[in-house]
């Protein structure tokens, strides 16, 4: 004898075009209108953004871009994985860090995954502790720039 239990109720998941979903179901009933793709999407876009504050922000020629911190509370928020998949760091006669370039794979667990590339050269500031503070520079850029291709924000989400 089969005994099939019936699925659970889970509160938070509601049929395309029930009251309260927030994805329509299209004229057809298999996927969603293009309009309520959109608003979900721009839904998505707004929770990434909603969990930074001021201090995850800075101010660039006026426009507001997200800085290290803010890039880390999405990708835990989103729990996303960092891969080093490559890096090059170039160094001078002397054993000093020239150059560096990072190639950083962020993966989510559903398999998504989006690869980001930085670099950071010696020329670019003066750096404290340039043998620390270049690759360093390179992976942060690396890591943020794979976060934002993987959630699909831009790099200025202005508030």
């Amino acid at each position: 004898m089969l005994v099939q239990s019936p699925h659970p109720e889970l509160p938070w998941v509601t049929e395309p075009g029930a009251a309260g979903s927030p994805v329509a179901a299209a004229p057809h009933g298999l996927f969603p209108s293009a309009a309520a793709s959109v608003a979900s999407f721009r839904k998505y876009q707004e929770v990434a953004v909603s969990i930074l504050d001021k201090s995850d922000y800075t101010v660039i020629s006026g426009n507001p871009y997200i800085k290290k911190s803010g890039w880390r509370k999405i990708s835990c928020f989103y729990n996303i994985s960092f891969e080093i998949k490559d890096h090059s760091i170039e160094f001078d006669d002397s054993h000093n860090v020239n150059r560096a370039e990072f190639l950083v794979r962020a993966s989510m667990q559903s398999g998504r995954f989006s690869d980001g590339w930085g670099s950071c050269d010696r020329r670019e500031k003066r750096f404290n502790k340039p043998n620390h503070d270049i690759p360093s520079t390179a992976e942060t850029r690396a890591k943020n720039k794979a976060c934002q291709q993987i959630i699909q924000l831009g790099s200025s989400q202005g508030k």
